[in-house]
């Protein structure tokens, strides 16, 4: 930890990534005793903690007995060029316990484009690259998720995959281990005990051979026994995906014959209106959310979706909670849950159209009528919603000139009717090249080209004319790495390992993705990406042939045909039974709609933590308070934002009632002093909030009590600000600031005593006129005065430290790190080893100087 906060957190973007610091994260000691895990989401933190299916394997292992679970992700290229350049290994957030101490590393796989990352993980951990060439010391490594339908690709660098739901899988893996510990059994033999278990393939030398035992994908019986996520830890930086997800449902019974989730997740399994209601509460009350999201592949299926949304809408409404759905089906039934969703918060709505003309969409299985979509897209702009957003693929199966014109045609007709119903109205398009993935009945298909596929997209952009379309274009080039990798057999391993040599990083990130770096890695591997791009014939047999899906393979052919025919794809939710092998027709229904469905609601509803900003007889009375709060330790790498938005959740925890504003994006109304600098630590940030509490000593128990378990947040004070009080905002009123700045003994001069040292730069600085450079917001070089703004400075004579009280606002305002900077005459590299500590803000009445509790 030491290293890493004095060699990385103070160079890199966004140091919030790599503290670990969150609120409600469980730091239990690794004990020798415990089978040590830590699972990897092989991209950024925002990423990863978004991703519910990592949450919902930590919730079963965090309940494992015997075992210890953390959690790692992939550095951005700067923290990663640090930590090699300081030799930090990569390590846990809830420890820092480096990766290879671990003794099984399991890694989820989302998305080919995460191929290279998985090897950064196992290189910055110091663990071989290659299975074969790992040791008795080294942990175990194991890939599961949807792209491990094809292990091949990566069958060299993981030493065994879990096929299918990974909650039975776990709790089976960690067991055998747990029990194989006690034999002290070698390496080999473990991952021979691991083989003989369902859904596990360890790969040997070669590929298996076609006609050969198949690995089962294993699938948990039902969600209601399930754990869910229960909203911890909470995470300190806004995640791509910055919400509460519920899973509702698993599986998808549309059929849309290009996606491979809807495949790999059969059959549908449902999990209870009143075990969704609990869920959702139990999330708000312990992680403070201020958004809801109700998550499947295609949540307007959920058998009791309009009951759902009844029951949960008002209540998270009347908490500051927003209620959303991932995307919506374009039906009539939709139009049912529009005036359901959020009242306050109508920014957006998504609906997957997938191809422009009806003869495409019945191709790909996609049941889409166009005056289905315009009536919704009508009601929703009518409703207040001011954003539709659509989503396209080109390059599909069968594809068309004429097919891509009606992309641009239907575009046009929805903005055309958001121009003309009142409001502002935006339709935002993106468009993704359509990648054919293992397991669906497009496997056999052959991929569109680069050419073809930007010919397409430039086709598009020409002929949508509205000015309230915005375009959204995936680069072509990452769907030919995408294809690749997705059909990819073992030889494509040394592609994946040249690339990631090369310097291939992130591809899923536009600034980091280099198409040119992946061209010299098919050189070096002696591969084509059209080799595998190609069409294949249904006799041939495919890289991923000992995989037993859900569904058959003579389900996905007869799928297939269909699709050549240009027949639609029946739901078997509300037809007969399609034969695809997922499950018995029995099974199946009941497993959709079990008894269990309409159980019984429980009673503890949410506290009301929302209070309006209105006014008349009935609204409540509040109270205006002032706190004043340290920032110590990790915290100081945490931003302004993203501690006002972490500071919002645990409020919305403590079950206090604090004022809202008002209008479509209701949020607390939160008054803050001014943004403290990153790594600089304080014991004088103040906000002030309303609420309806009264007793100051039940108010300050209940945040001391709900602040506790948020690391480096300390509330030092709390007072009762006068009923009538008219004062301006802390941001303004906040005139200046005394901090201490100690000075680490590597920027000190050996040579001469700290102390003349000190001395002589402050009298040879405030001699020269007291000036010094610093940057505008537009990178301009600026020359600005310090005489207005030192207000103090006193040296330590003790320590080498010093005292200096400097003014925050106006055009003179001067950081504490810059002063520090200027008066040594330090680069940024030297000044971040001294510690910067605000002691005390000040405010001014006229000659008087006081602190904000003071006033």
């Amino acid at each position: 930890m030491y290293r890493l906060e004095r060699h990385v957190l103070p160079f890199v973007q966004k140091p919030a990534r790599y503290i670990g610091s969150e609120i409600g994260i469980e730091r239990k000691p690794l004990s020798p005793e415990d089978l040590r895990l830590a699972l990897i989401y092989p991209d950024l933190y925002e990423v990863g903690m978004s991703n519910l299916g990592l949450k919902v394997l930590h919730a079963v292992a965090s309940r494992l007995g015997g075992v210890t679970v953390e959690r790692s992700f992939v550095p951005w290229p700067d923290a990663e060029s640090l930590l090699r350049e300081h030799r930090i290994p990569l390590y846990s957030l809830e420890s820092f316990t480096p990766l290879r101490e671990f003794d099984l590393l399991g890694l989820t796989l989302q998305s080919e484009l995460t191929y290279t990352n998985v090897l950064t993980v196992l290189d910055l951990a110091g663990i071989p690259l290659r299975s074969a060439d790992r040791g008795e010391s080294d942990p175990l490594v194991c890939a599961g998720g949807p792209c491990t339908v094809n292990p091949e690709p990566l069958a060299p660098f993981f030493d065994f995959f879990v096929l299918g739901d990974g909650e039975t899988a776990l709790c089976r893996i960690t067991g055998t281990l747990i029990e194989l510990r006690k034999s002290k059994a070698s390496r080999k033999q473990r991952l021979e005990a691991l083989g003989r278990i369902e859904g596990v393939f360890v790969p040997g030398e070669q590929p298996p051979w076609p006609g050969g035992a198949q690995v089962i994908v294993q699938r948990v019986a039902g969600l209601e026994r399930q754990p869910a996520p229960d909203g911890l830890p909470l995470p300190l930086l806004e995640l791509a995906q910055h919400h509460f997800s519920v899973e509702i449902m698993r599986g998808c019974t549309c059929g849309c014959r290009f996606c491979q989730a809807g495949m790999y997740y059969r059959p549908v399994r449902v999990r209870s209106v009143a075990a969704i209601v609990e869920t959702v509460r139990n999330g708000i009350r312990r992680g403070g959310w201020d958004a809801v999201t109700l998550l499947s592949l295609s949540s307007a299926d959920y058998p009791a979706v309009e009951e759902l949304v009844e029951i949960l809408q008002p209540e998270l409404e009347s908490n500051g909670v927003r209620l959303s759905f991932p995307s919506l089906r374009v039906d009539r039934s939709t139009l049912r849950l529009l005036g359901r969703l959020d009242g306050g918060n109508r920014s957006g709505l998504t609906f997957a159209v997938e191809a422009g003309s009806p003869r495409l969409r019945g191709v790909i299985g996609k049941k889409v009528e166009e005056e289905n979509l315009l009536e919704l897209a009508g009601e929703a702009f009518r409703a207040g919603w001011t954003m539709v957003k659509l989503y396209f693929m080109l390059g599909l199966p069968s594809e068309t000139e004429e097919d891509i014109d009606q992309i641009a045609r239907l575009v046009d007709r929805v903005a055309r009717l958001g121009r003309e119903i009142p409001g502002k109205h935006n339709v935002n398009v993106t468009l993704s090249p359509f990648v054919p993935k293992p397991g669906t009945p497009f496997q056999w298909e052959p991929q569109t080209g680069l050419q073809q596929l930007q010919a397409g997209m430039n086709r598009v952009r020409q002929l949508v004319r509205s000015r309230n379309v915005t375009l959204k274009m995936h680069d072509p080039r990452l769907a030919i790495i995408e294809g690749v990798l997705a059909r990819g057999d073992r030889r494509v391993a040394g592609l994946v390992q040249a690339a990631w040599e090369r310097g291939a990083r992130l591809d899923g990130w536009r600034e980091c993705f280099d198409f040119a770096l992946w061209e010299q890695a098919f050189e070096t591997a002696g591969l084509e990406a059209e080799a595998y791009l190609r069409g294949r014939e249904e006799s041939e047999p495919l890289p991923w042939h000992y995989v037993r899906l859900p569904v058959t393979e003579a389900f996905l052919s007869s799928q297939k045909l269909q699709a050549a025919l240009g027949e639609n794809v029946a739901d078997c939710a509300e037809g007969p039974c399609l034969n695809c092998g997922a499950e018995k027709p029995a099974v199946c229904r009941e497993l959709r709609l079990p008894e269990s469905l309409e159980g019984e609601i429980p009673s503890a509803a949410l506290p009301l933590t929302r209070t309006a900003l209105t006014a008349g007889p009935e609204s409540p009375v509040m109270r205006l308070w002032r706190v004043r709060y340290a920032k110590r330790g990790f915290l100081r790498y945490l931003g302004h934002l993203d501690l006002v938005r972490a500071i919002e959740f645990m409020l919305r925890r403590s079950g206090q009632a604090v004022r809202y504003t008002e209008g479509f994006n209701p949020r607390m109304k939160l008054h803050f002093s001014p943004p403290l600098p990153l790594a600089v630590e304080s014991e004088a940030e103040y906000f002030d909030f309303e609420c309806t509490a009264t007793d100051q000593t039940a108010l300050r128990e209940t945040l001391e009590r709900t602040f506790r378990d948020f690391t480096g947040f300390q509330i030092m004070a709390l007072k009762a600000l006068p009923p009538e009080s008219r004062l301006p905002q802390l941001a303004a009123d906040i005139s200046c600031c005394l901090y201490r700045i100690s000075l680490d003994r590597e920027v000190l001069p050996g040579e001469r005593s700290w102390l003349d040292y000190i001395g002589g730069c402050c009298a040879e600085r405030l001699a020269q006129g007291a000036l010094f450079i610093r940057l505008d917001k537009k990178g301009r070089r600026k020359e600005v005065s310090l005489r207005p703004a030192l207000e103090g400075l006193e040296i330590d004579d003790k320590e080498p430290a010093i005292s200096v009280i400097l003014d925050v606002q106006g055009e003179n305002a001067v950081r504490a790190d810059s002063f520090l900077e200027w008066l040594l005459d330090l680069d940024r590299g030297r000044s971040s080893l001294c510690r910067i500590e605000k002691k005390e803000s000040f405010v001014r009445r006229g000659e008087l100087r006081a602190t904000p509790l003071e006033f």
